[in-house]
């Protein structure tokens, strides 16, 4: 028997459920890449100073420290909860044009209140390690806006930080040629936790995005951004992609209102690979994409009770395969206005259709298993062009309905699933061996497909 990969990250949901913020410390930290190599000065400070920072026992003032530093230096901060001010630390908020480790003492220990002003990284080099970042103050003379600023070719990374509280973005990176890394880290009740824009790109993995009030992460023109194996919980939306192309990737999508939404704005370009995350309970849809002038592939997703598993809508030429579509409150797909390709998917146990095709262009609807749904697949007159073939359909209200062009192979035969929770297909299976070789090479969990089954996953 198979081991689902879905069954696995939801074992991992349950570990971090019952770790708390604390695995940010623990064993699931991943990765631990440092942009830095320490070969200069340790500094010492803390929130009182006096000291010439050259020992613990003589600490001074951040902002001084990051005047005197030089580049490969690290400044080592005391626990303590330091006001971070331009008039206390003077131009020691600004860190221009240094190569710099900026070492706190851990998460809930060393705390920088950003009320008056965050940190900005210029044409600079950064590692950021073991802080809170918090923001106590709501003044309308208060500059500070965000914990991070980085622009003009900053390269930064943020791991094992606390971000929260911040009412509008709490870390900014803009321009071409600026770059962040966000490791093992933990954003909560920000507006905006991370906001990626004009240019630049975003390497964000292993983090925890709770209650963010708009977007967990906005990544908006032109950026090539990864965003690999963390978690967003209950914001309203945890991954935004507009006129850009991003990797999106073995996350966990639950609770939230909009799990992730990929479009193009006015023409930009939108090529996203959405592959092996979990979007669960998403209370308006899991996954949307609209508008995209090129394909954008969802792939090996698994999508379970949401409002809408995934909407297709507004000119997305989207690529939609070997995803595990069930339990929707609603549809499992709807596409409207667009023109995908559908294959290989399982979509099952939908309060809704399994898939509705409706104002389209070309689209192609193959080698799914459609079970147990209200319409296993409607196309509605208005689709366009519909190309369907190869499907199993079975156990719906009513199967296949509406107009399209026969490819052969529909077949209304029941899957014989080891069990409707792994929906994968037993052996004695009418389905195995029973599509057609279209557009994917690999199932849901990397089998190669040669004389190829029906639905997600090869027997």
């Amino acid at each position: 028997m198979k081991i689902k990969k879905w069954i696995g990250g939801i074992l991992v949901v349950l570990l971090i459920a019952i770790l708390g913020t604390y695995f940010l410390n623990g064993e699931l930290l991943q990765g631990r890449i440092r942009l830095v190599t320490p070969s200069g000065t340790t500094w010492y400070v803390d929130t009182i100073g006096g000291g010439d920072g050259t020992s613990i026992t003589s600490p001074m003032l951040p902002g001084a420290a990051i005047l005197d530093a030089e580049n490969g230096d690290k400044i080592i901060f005391s626990a303590g909860t330091y006001l971070v001010d331009d008039d206390i630390w003077g131009l020691g908020v600004y860190v221009t044009g240094k190569d710099l480790i900026l070492q706190g003492a851990g998460i809930g220990l060393t705390i920088m209140d950003c009320s008056l002003d965050g940190f900005v990284f210029y044409n600079a080099t950064v590692d950021v390690i073991g802080m809170t970042f918090i923001k106590t103050m709501e003044d309308g003379d208060a500059e500070g806006e965000t914990a991070v600023y980085a622009l003009g070719g900053a390269n930064v990374n943020l791991d094992r930080i606390e971000v929260k509280d911040f009412p509008l973005q709490a870390i900014y990176v803009d321009g071409e040629g600026t770059e962040l890394i966000v490791e093992n880290s933990y954003f909560q009740n920000n507006y905006q936790a991370i906001h990626i824009f004009n240019g630049a790109n975003g390497y964000i993995n292993n983090n925890k995005f709770t209650k963010n009030v708009d977007l967990a992460i906005f990544i908006v023109e032109g950026t090539e951004s990864t965003i690999k194996n963390n978690i967003f919980f209950k914001n309203r939306v945890g991954v935004e992609v507009r006129d850009s192309e991003a990797l999106v990737d073995g996350n966990v999508f639950e609770k939230n209102e909009w799990g992730a939404y990929a479009y193009s704005y006015d023409g930009g370009i939108s090529n996203n690979q959405i592959l092996n995350n979990k979007f669960l309970s998403s209370s308006v849809v899991g996954m949307s994409l609209s508008g995209s002038p090129e394909d954008s592939t969802l792939s090996a997703n698994l999508f379970s009770k949401n409002a809408i598993g995934i909407n297709v809508w507004d000119g997305a030429s989207s690529i939609i395969t070997n995803n595990v579509v069930t339990d929707q409150i609603g549809n499992g797909i709807i596409s409207t206005g667009a023109s995908p390709t559908i294959a290989y998917n399982t979509i099952a146990n939908s309060g809704g259709n399994g898939i509705t095709l409706d104002e389209g262009d070309t689209s192609y609807v193959v080698n799914n298993i459609l079970y147990k749904n209200i319409y296993g697949l409607l196309v509605d007159a208005m689709a366009g062009a519909v190309e369907v073939g190869y499907n199993d359909a079975y156990g719906n209200t009513t199967d296949i309905s509406g107009t399209y062009v026969d490819l052969g192979g529909n077949r209304y035969d029941d899957p014989a699933f080891v069990s409707v929770i792994s929906f994968d297909l037993s052996s004695i299976s009418p389905l195995i061996n029973q599509g057609a070789l279209y557009f994917v090479d690999d199932d849901f969990e990397g089998n190669s497909r040669t004389n190829p089954d029906i639905g997600a996953y090869e027997f």
